[in-house]
């Protein structure tokens, strides 16, 4: 960790602001040190597994969505081992930053894309 308490993990690009339309501006996304011990004290083995892959996670995601609960957050899943959802929120004071992340099952990805919540990421 850095002075301030954080990690820069990954970058919000445009093309993905686009395919969501969401309204924000493209930007470092961080992991700070309350999103680590969140994650930790909710999803122990999803982060002792994955926190060295959010990274890549966000670099080159499977599928986006966003949580409808959350205006201009962002929903990043890759297929690993089992499936590796990393949510990003925004917000004035903090910018981008990760959440939370936890594993989530193949029939749920199905639902989510049934509904329109998550879309295929673009690999180009």
């Amino acid at each position: 960790m850095n002075s301030n308490r954080k990690n820069i993990v990954g970058y919000l690009k445009s093309d993905i602001i686009k395919l969501l339309n969401l309204e924000i501006s493209p930007g470092e996304i961080k992991l700070f040190y309350g999103g680590i011990k969140h994650i930790k004290n909710r999803r122990l083995d999803c982060f002792k597994n994955y926190k060295d892959k959010i990274p890549e996670i966000i670099r080159t995601p499977d599928y986006v969505g966003t949580h409808p609960k959350y205006l201009n957050s962002v929903e990043y899943i890759k297929k690993m081992n089992t499936n590796i959802l990393v949510a990003v929120r925004s917000d004035e004071f903090r910018g981008l930053y990760v959440a939370t992340m936890y594993d989530i099952t193949d029939s749920k990805i199905i639902k989510m894309l049934k509904y329109g919540r998550i879309k295929k990421a673009d690999k180009g």
